[in-house]
């Protein structure tokens, strides 16, 4: 049973700041995510009771046929694991970007299912990064995947409406990503003593656990303890209210956005 929050840990804003970041995040005792600085994290963290996840290179993407697509994935896959100083990474999620070639996919399945058979990888994941649609390809006719890591949040849900329903279906484990991003690169931060902006994104961060377990980016020990809290404290009538106006808000805005795009790319069209 996984806990329903997941740290996926960032450099924080100055360098003060970093070994209360690390004390805050081992202490935790939460899943924790290490791409953003493998060696950091995995170096600084590493330990026996500690679950690494790890989302991969795209570099195969470049790779010219099946075997240079198994090497480059190897070569990624090694280099985690010497970060983390174990033989073993929790979840390898498989980054998916753009609509992958056929032997790209099978040299990348290939070095990735043969590292699980050899306990190299608990878990394997499919983590969508882009065209759902991508992502969706591949997962149809390539059943290889533990866990799906997709975008979840209320101006950011085509991928999720897209991929969860296969996800459902073969019984595979949802966790949902930039999950507060909605909310800015400071979502616990408040603005002013009268800002509700921290109390906000511990209400939604509470609503979005209620499915499925949420990943979430934090940069300081403060960020680290607003996600505990979110997980043990009630909002109020008010903040709940309130989260309800920021989520309508923030669709509308997102709505005409890409209103406002879509009419630019046609107007560039007609103008061609």
């Amino acid at each position: 049973m996984f806990p329903p929050i997941w740290l996926r840990l960032g450099l924080p804003r100055t360098s003060e700041e970093l070994e209360p970041l690390l004390e805050a995040a081992g202490e935790a005792s939460l899943p924790i995510d290490i791409t953003s600085q493998p060696g950091l994290w995995g170096g600084r963290l590493r330990g026996p009771d500690r679950f690494f996840t790890y989302v991969g290179s795209s570099h195969f993407e470049h790779s010219t046929d099946q075997t240079h697509a198994a090497n480059l994935v190897q070569a990624d896959l090694i280099q985690t694991l010497s970060a983390i100083g174990n033989e073993t990474i929790d979840i390898y999620f498989l980054r998916v970007r753009r609509a992958i070639e056929e032997f790209q996919i099978n040299g990348v399945l290939e070095a990735l299912e043969s590292a699980k058979q050899e306990g190299h990888i608990r878990f394997l994941g499919l983590c969508c990064d882009g065209n759902p649609f991508a992502s969706l390809s591949l997962w149809q006719f390539h059943d290889a995947f533990d866990v799906l890591q997709v975008p979840s949040n209320p101006v950011d849900q085509d991928a999720y409406e897209t991929l969860t329903p296969l996800a459902k279906e073969r019984r595979v484990g949802i966790l949902g990503s930039k999950t507060l991003d909605w909310l800015g690169d400071q979502p616990f931060q408040a603005s002013s003593a009268e800002d509700s902006g921290e109390e906000i994104a511990k209400a939604y961060l509470r609503r979005a656990t209620l499915e499925h377990p949420a990943l979430v980016n934090v940069r300081s020990a403060t960020d680290i303890q607003a996600v505990l809290e979110s997980s043990t404290e009630d909002s109020s009538p008010e903040v709940e209210s309130r989260l309800d106006q920021v989520i309508s808000l923030a669709v509308q805005v997102a709505q005409l956005s890409e209103s406002g795009l879509s009419s630019s790319a046609g107007s560039r069209g007609s103008n061609e």
